[in-house]
């Protein structure tokens, strides 16, 4: 050896110090590469639409109550007029949802793009509380005002075309959803119908029922608010990685390129009655439905940005790795190896994950990871052939490198069993350390190399 032992390893743990450097660099630049891209996310989806989430329809039923009083017997008499409304939700609520996805590119990053066709159907049925306004006092009168159908959406301008109709009645949408404490969107549409007088007198004695075709745009995620007594959602689209959110879904199905769901619930799973609300009623006023929406994220489990991040967390062990392969070969060679070839041989590998990094914006993650994986072994093999100068060591130098790569690239594979592949791949490669180096005398190894070399005879496989 060309240096003692102890300064042997104090130098490899400066060397890979200072390669922790360079590792932590190419981490900083993936996490800004990351948040470059969802910066890009966040511009195609100002351009076009951001998230979507549908809540409702409701049925909304504003009614004045003018009550007479009488001052003091002496004739005159005033009018006291309060505003009031109905809320009604659905009785039954089918709603099927087909989505068609795409990437949009801008430049070197992309997004996931949504069209999706929804259509709704279901009826609200007659209510107890109109029948409960029936039952006035002599001095008390019900002034009907139109009804409207309210729906919230949360990025209108993902809106394409919206064709709905109530009982036999055509609607014509208007922005805004004019409910704010009951939909758990800040924006929607509504549409105004008919005299209430004449709904009122349907909701009395008969179901009124709905159908609303609605085809829209977005980006990253798709929502529905299942508000009726009995709801029932389907989705299905191109995606082959959904994410699928909010009460775990009553059957799915994911393949290699669609996906399918569909959810039941009712009022009793949603954990408050959304049928009527009066607006001077406080305790109304205050409710909220429960947040109880169902629906997908569009991830990409393959982004390059992620892998490229879980890749380079293993960097230190990847060095520690490669650096006890080539103290193995300098061992068992009994050839001295320089601490700057050490370095180099690090470097060598830091840069693989740049390579990865900057290749994976180019094309698949997985021709990066090759292509960078063979252009560092390659590089370390040749250097390592001329340090080690004996074929068969360079060979299994060559070897391990190519284990190690493979066996990384199966951690990033297979996400779920990495921690356990990870710990018995460390394991088996320290347990074959020990047996190789079992007949070592590291005493002697430690001494000047002025000392005969007979003293420390070479070992060969």
């Amino acid at each position: 050896m060309n240096m003692k032992l102890g300064l042997k390893f104090l130098a490899m743990i400066g060397i890979t110090l200072l390669i922790s450097i360079s590792l932590m660099m190419v981490r900083s630049l993936i996490n800004e590469r990351s948040n470059r891209a969802q910066e890009v996310r966040y511009t195609l989806a100002e351009n076009s639409a951001g998230a979507q989430t549908i809540s409702g329809p409701f049925l909304i039923v504003p009614y004045v109550l003018e009550e007479t009083k009488n001052n003091g017997g002496k004739g005159d008499s005033t009018t006291d007029k309060t505003q009031h409304l109905l809320i009604f939700t659905p009785e039954e609520l089918n709603s099927q949802s087909q989505l068609k996805t795409e990437i949009v590119k801008r430049g070197l990053f992309e997004a996931p793009s949504y069209t999706a066709k929804n259509v709704m159907t279901g009826f609200f049925k007659p209510n107890k509380d109109i029948l409960a306004l029936k039952k006035l006092d002599a001095n008390q009168k019900i002034v009907w005002q139109k009804a409207y159908v309210s729906l919230g959406l949360q990025d209108p301008k993902g809106i394409r075309e919206v064709r709905a109709s109530l009982g036999n009645s055509n609607l014509e949408f208007e922005p805004g959803h004019s409910v704010n404490n009951w939909v758990n969107t800040a924006t929607g549409i509504h549409s105004k119908i008919a005299e209430s007088s004449e709904l009122y007198q349907q909701l009395i004695s008969q179901e009124v029922s709905f159908k609303i075709d609605l085809e829209l745009v977005g980006t990253q995620s798709f929502m529905i608010d299942p508000v009726g007594t009995h709801s029932k959602i389907d989705i299905q689209g191109n995606w082959p990685h959904p994410s699928f959110k909010g009460t775990t879904p009553f059957s799915r199905s994911v393949t290699e390129k669609n996906f399918a769901a569909t959810w039941k619930t009712n009022d009793l799973a949603r954990g408050i009655a959304l049928q009527t609300c009066k607006a001077d009623d406080i305790n109304c006023n205050q409710a909220k439905p429960y947040n109880n929406l169902v629906g997908l994220d569009f991830i990409d489990p393959v982004d390059r940005y992620v892998l490229s991040d879980r890749t380079a967390k293993y960097g230190e062990l990847f060095l520690i790795l490669t650096f006890a392969v080539l103290f193995l070969m300098e061992i068992l060679r009994s050839k001295p190896i320089h601490p700057m070839q050490y370095a180099l041989v690090g470097f060598a590998t830091s840069v693989f994950f740049l390579l990865t990094l900057s290749l994976s914006e180019h094309v698949s993650f997985f021709w990066a990871y090759g292509i960078a994986a063979l252009a560092s072994v390659a590089l370390q093999s040749f250097y390592a052939k001329a340090v080690l100068q004996h074929k068969n060591m360079s060979r299994i130098f060559t070897g391990s490198l190519l284990s190690l790569y493979g066996l990384l690239y199966f951690i990033l594979k297979s996400e779920d069993a990495a921690l356990m592949v990870g710990s018995l791949a460390v394991f088996a490669m320290l347990a074959g350390f020990m047996m190789l180096t079992r007949n070592v005398n590291w005493y002697a190894l430690s001494q000047s190399e002025k000392k005969p070399e007979t003293e420390t005879p070479p070992i060969h496989l």
